[in-house]
């Protein structure tokens, strides 16, 4: 935590904001956004008292380590499938397709605030391997249907160098996906691309190069990380947790 000049300000800001938001029956309501980088944790009863608990960034950071990510909890997933022992080619095929239902169902399940994934009937392929086979069709029939997908971006958003990969509207036909132009693009989400491009290729060089201090920066450019602290807490914890990564970065 910062000095205690800084964290008595905070707090103070931060009280001010809750008691804003206590609710007429003695509850409270959501507070506007904060400064970057602050978690507060509050409670107001009767309007009157409330509690305030202000975060280290880069603490938290180091306790979210502790959630599974989505790429782990899918190799956990598919090892238990593979290890399974089934009777027979039924019972194997029950058990995939059990397998690949949950894992369409859990696909970006915090950001469907409960509700349930698209589910497909057994013989309907769905997610990437749709896609897939979609372009696959597209090709060979030189069908020139307008498919989202990730290609060079030639001049597709001109404010972007040709080499860089995209994820944009193209027509496939026989010669293969050819990217639409985008056309102007509005100075936020412009700015924001520009961020997450800096962010992969700083990632890319830090993973040829081994150099920890670009594996940081990469991180810390990231929208979604608030500090430099915060960065380094997220790589250190992961270099824990993957020997292959602490070998690269030693």
């Amino acid at each position: 935590m910062r000095g205690n000049v800084y964290t008595t300000a905070l707090a103070i800001a931060a009280a001010l904001v809750l008691v804003g938001c206590a609710a007429p029956d003695g509850g409270s309501t959501a507070p506007p956004a904060l400064p970057a980088g602050i978690v507060v944790t509050f409670e107001v009863n009767e309007g009157e008292r409330f509690r305030v608990l202000l975060t280290d960034p880069a603490d938290q950071a180091v306790a979210n380590l502790g959630e599974k990510p989505r790429g782990a909890y899918l190799l956990e997933q598919q090892h238990g499938f593979y290890a399974a022992s089934e009777e027979t080619p039924r019972e194997a095929v029950e058990h995939w397709r059990t397998t690949k239902d949950e894992r369409d169902r859990t696909y970006m399940a915090e950001a469907r605030n409960g509700h349930d994934g698209h589910s497909h009937a057994d013989d309907e392929p769905g997610g990437y391997e749709a896609e897939a086979l979609a372009v696959v069709e597209a090709i060979t029939q030189d069908a020139g249907a307008v498919r989202i997908l990730n290609v060079a971006n030639r001049s597709a958003l001109a404010f972007l160098d040709e080499h860089a990969v995209v994820e944009v509207p193209c027509v496939v036909g026989r010669a293969g996906p050819r990217p639409l132009a985008v056309g102007p693009v509005p100075d936020h989400a412009r700015a924001l691309i520009e961020t997450i491009k800096a962010v992969e290729r700083t990632t890319i060089e830090a993973a040829i190069t081994g150099s920890t201090a670009l594996a940081v920066k990469a991180l810390a450019i990231h929208p979604l990380v608030p500090s430099v602290d915060a960065a380094r807490a997220i790589f250190a914890g992961y270099r824990e947790r993957l020997p292959a990564l602490e070998e690269r970065f030693a």
